[in-house]
Order: structure tokens, then C-alpha cells, then sequence
């Protein structure tokens, strides 16, 4: 795993006491993330949130909530990432951009992002199928 700098480490403790305080999201997703990108769990699951997050923000509700019936813990993905202080519902993410910014927020870099965001959209798409996988992975434009 590669050593983070000091305030990505902080940030990752940040991601890492929010989901101590029991916002546990199922482990599959969570520990391939971990284990292919070197993120914490916490940061694994509060980094699925954002997504979800955004994708809630931007999707129409009945396409949601196909994305969000078909991804086991979605809510408690949604809530890590709330917990850990990388969404708001004061203040959604509007575009790509933000999401990297909330992913900062994680001690997530953008180079670990980059590849954050296609793993999640795949695991949709691999879960709900290709239409709503499709949608989300839409909200990407590369």
C-alpha cells in the first residue's frame, strides 16, 4: 500500500472513525476496492457512497432506486460517506468534478479516483444490470 501524505492520512482516519461509529456496509465490494486500490475500508465505503450520492443527486428516482435495490448496503454506503464528511445534503455533488473533490475530502487522490469511479460503476452494472449500470457509468463522461 502506498503511504499517503499527512493530511490524506488524516482524512482516511476521518473516513476510518465514521464507519467505527457503525455504519458497517457489506464487505465484498468494500474489501476488493481495498485490496485493488489500497484504501482503507472506511475510505472504500464512504468512496462507494459518494458515488451512490451523486448518482442519487443526478438520476431520475425510479432509476435510483434500481441502482439503489440492487447494491446491497447502499444507504449505509450513502450515510459513511455523509459521516465522513464527504457529502451533504445541503450541498450535492453536481458534476465529476465534485465527486473528486468529495473523494479528497476521503484523503482519496484523484490518480486512485480515476480508478475508483470505473470499478464501482462496473460493480452497478454488474448488479443491476447493464441499462441502470449504463446510467451511471453515463455520469462519468470520460
Amino acid at each position: 500500500m502506498a503511504a499517503m501524505p499527512a493530511d490524506s492520512a488524516m482524512a482516511g482516519k476521518a473516513a476510518d472513525s465514521a464507519m467505527a461509529a457503525g455504519m458497517e456496509a457489506p464487505a465484498a465490494l468494500t474489501d476488493q476496492l481495498s485490496k485493488s486500490l489500497g484504501l482503507t475500508p472506511a475510505q472504500a465505503s464512504a468512496g462507494v457512497g459518494t458515488i451512490l450520492a451523486y448518482a442519487q443527486n443526478k438520476l431520475p428516482a425510479s432509476d435510483f432506486d434500481k441502482v439503489a435495490s440492487s447494491v446491497p448496503g447502499s444507504q449505509n454506503y450513502i450515510q459513511s460517506a455523509k459521516d465522513a464528511g464527504a457529502v451533504s445534503a445541503d450541498a450535492p455533488i453536481q458534476d465529476p468534478a465534485g465527486v473528486n473533490s468529495a473523494l479528497g475530502k476521503l484523503g482519496i487522490t484523484p490518480e486512485v479516483a480515476s480508478q475508483l469511479v470505473p470499478q464501482v460503476t462496473d460493480y452497478i452494472s454488474g448488479v443491476a444490470g447493464p441499462e441502470v449500470g449504463g446510467k451511471v457509468k453515463a455520469l462519468f463522461p470520460q
